[in-house]
Order: C-alpha cells, then sequence, then structure tokens
C-alpha cells in the first residue's frame, strides 16, 4: 500500500522541480523589478540599505532612551552600535540623540511644530562614508510617539 510506481515517482520529483524553477524565476523577477523601481524613481540600492541602517540605529537609541539606559537632554548623547554588513564584515555607526526645544533652528528651517518629547537623531558611519559615500542621516524622532522621519535639510 505505502509503494509508488516509478512512474508516480517521477511524476513528484518533476513537480517539485518544476516548482523550485518557477520559486527561482519569480525571485529573479522581483529582484530585477526591484533595481528598476529603485533606477526609476532616481534612488540607489546603497540609498535604501543606508536609510534602513540609519532607521534601525535610530529606533534602537530610542528604545534605550524609553528603557532609561540612554539619556536625551539638549547636550546630545552618543551611543557607538556595531553591525554587520553581510560577508563576515561590521561597521561602527555612531548615534547622537538631542532633545529639542521649541526655538531649535529645525524648526525655523522647515515647516514642523514642536511636539513634546521630540528629539533630533544623527547617525553617522565614518567607515562608510570612506567606502560608499553615504553613512551621514539626520532623523526626527519623538520619545512618545513613534515618528520616526528623515531631515533632508541637514542632510550633508
Amino acid at each position: 500500500m505505502g509503494r509508488r510506481s516509478r512512474g508516480a515517482r517521477a511524476f513528484v520529483f518533476m513537480a517539485v522541480l518544476g516548482t523550485m524553477a518557477v520559486a527561482i524565476i519569480l525571485a529573479f523577477a522581483m529582484s530585477s523589478t526591484t533595481q528598476h523601481s529603485y533606477s526609476v524613481t532616481g534612488l540607489r540600492l546603497l540609498d535604501v540599505q543606508e536609510d534602513l541602517l540609519a532607521r534601525s540605529a535610530a529606533e534602537y537609541a530610542l528604545a534605550m532612551i524609553r528603557a532609561g539606559r540612554m539619556a536625551a537632554d539638549e547636550k546630545p548623547t552618543t551611543l557607538t552600535i556595531r553591525s554587520g554588513l553581510g560577508g563576515g564584515r561590521s561597521v561602527e555607526i555612531g548615534v547622537d540623540v538631542r532633545r529639542l526645544s521649541p526655538a531649535d533652528q529645525i524648526y525655523k528651517a522647515m515647516p514642523l511644530v514642536h511636539r513634546p518629547g521630540d528629539v533630533a537623531v544623527h547617525v553617522a558611519s565614518s567607515q562608510l562614508q570612506e567606502e560608499f559615500g553615504v553613512g551621514d542621516r539626520y532623523l526626527l524622532a519623538n520619545l512618545e510617539g513613534r515618528r520616526l522621519r528623515s531631515l533632508p535639510a541637514l542632510r550633508k
């Protein structure tokens, strides 16, 4: 009862092989579609990766502040994070967090309204700047909410 004929086993093998082939084709198609959408919008994959890395580092620093392990004052507080780049390589990222006041320059340069708990987050990595020309981002975050946005006016 548990025996299958040679034809049935061949059919199952071909079905699995066909499914794997379709999955590989879909992966290549999605990759090329993503690359095409980046090029159409003027983004590079490197810019997207830099943004993800900066946001991840900023979220980590904000979590440390919320947990009481790091202070957020008018004077910048620095946190150093070591992050993996893949292939056994890692990069050191500096995160400066500074509490903002209503009279801060950011609110004069951009159409933003100060909210209690607003902090400026500067994420920088000299190693990424030297190797790839990226790695210097400013973000606006709020300790009481989940708002985290890039500040292009302050980007270098």
